[in-house]
């Protein structure tokens, strides 16, 4: 009877331990992923709550935020590692016509990136495929 309640006792157990584990791999993908803005109509374009990172040109570090009603991001970031501070030039000019990206005083270049979704989709034969969704 002893042995019977231990072997009870470890499928339980392991059935748990397995749902811990496998239950929060279900639904959404465990990775975010980013694309990079290239554009002042692309920056222009991101709307508040949306995630993006940006890509430290001094230190190399990665810091995401979910951008604000303020959207702040579209003039400059401060890096929370180095410290440095970036600024963009003017987003004004022609649409889509000059690259975007940050600098700092010492020349560093900058790059901001903005979170993509992936979305399921399914061929004529019912079989599951993964597109980038449009933008929200």
């Amino acid at each position: 009877m002893q042995r019977k309640n231990t072997i009870l006792k470890r499928l339980l157990l392991g059935a748990l331990f397995s749902l811990v584990i496998i239950l929060p791999t279900y639904g959404d993908s465990l990775y975010e992923i980013y694309a990079p803005v290239t554009t002042p109509t692309q920056a222009r374009s991101i709307k508040p709550g949306t995630r993006v990172a940006f890509v430290c040109g001094g230190c190399g570090a990665v810091t995401t935020m979910t951008v604000g009603k303020d959207r702040s991001f579209l003039h400059g970031f401060t890096c929370p590692v180095c410290k440095r501070k970036f600024v963009t030039e003017s987003l004004g000019g022609n649409v889509g016509s000059v690259g975007f990206s940050y600098d700092d005083d010492a020349g560093h270049h900058s790059k901001l990136l903005v979170m993509r979704h992936l979305e399921t989709r399914y061929n004529a034969n019912g079989q599951p495929f993964s597109v980038y969704a449009p933008d929200r």
